[in-house]
């Protein structure tokens, strides 16, 4: 009787140790593989909040505050126009020399350009308009009273 107790417990201690060995085979198995799908899913994402180029983004930071201030002396705003813009002073029209405009898609950068401008009146026109629909954020480089003006707004384009 005792031996056979002995042969019942040794066994289910077998089969015990086997389903322990089973189990963190398995678990070690799927923490290897839900480790190597992670790495394959983001291996080719870049990070956006990583900057390598810190200093030219400092740079064109700069350039953008300089912007701000110099269009808030001068009191300058940029308003969606009749399929253009328009450069207002204090709320009056001005014509600026040399405009070009700059159209930009954050969310679809391969559709930005730049073109010259026509100035019919009180209205910016581009030479070239956008092709696709949407919100396009629009900047106008000109001089106007012979200073340099960076602006920008929001455009709809209804095609």
């Amino acid at each position: 009787m005792t031996r056979e107790l002995y042969r019942a417990t040794t066994e289910e201690a077998k089969r015990a140790g086997r389903r322990w060995a089973i189990g963190i085979t398995l678990g070690l198995g799927t923490v290897v593989v839900v480790n190597f799908a992670v790495w394959w899913l983001v291996r080719d994402v870049t990070f956006p909040l990583v900057r390598r180029d810190y200093y030219e983004h400092g740079l064109a930071y700069d350039r953008e505050i300089a912007a701000g201030e110099t269009n808030a002396r001068l009191g300058l705003q940029l308003q969606p126009a009749d399929g253009g813009v328009a450069l207002l002073a204090y709320g009056n029209p001005v014509t600026p020399e040399h405009p070009l405009l700059h159209y930009w898609r954050p969310d679809r950068p391969e559709l930005d350009f730049s073109t010259p401008a026509l100035v019919s009146g009180t209205t910016i026109l581009p030479v070239t308009a956008p092709a696709v629909r949407g919100r396009w954020r629009v900047t106008l480089e000109a001089t106007w009273k012979q200073t340099p003006v960076t602006i920008s707004t929001e455009l709809w384009n209804d095609g």
